[in-house]
């Protein structure tokens, strides 16, 4: 499942991680060296409202199937 979301899919040449979230993933040995490294306690995630969430989501959504669309599009043009 880690390794799904942290390499990169060749139709658009991103990971799926970076699609929906729009950033690169940290996985767990990087969160790990964070904890181990940095004397700092590790940040505690921020707490939004379910509908303000939701929102945000959708429209992260919606620019991420553009993106993967277009991508796509000329992705399968190297096929024919």
């Amino acid at each position: 499942m880690w390794d799904m979301r942290e390499n990169v899919n060749e139709t658009i040449g991103l990971t799926s991680f970076c699609v929906v979230y729009g950033k690169l993933p940290h996985g767990l040995l990087a969160v790990l060296k964070d904890l181990w490294v940095s004397e700092a306690e590790y940040p505690s995630p921020k707490t939004t409202s379910a509908v303000h969430f939701s929102k945000d989501f959708r429209e992260k959504l919606k620019v991420a199937w553009s993106y993967a669309e277009s991508h796509a599009a000329k992705a399968q043009e190297k096929y024919v």
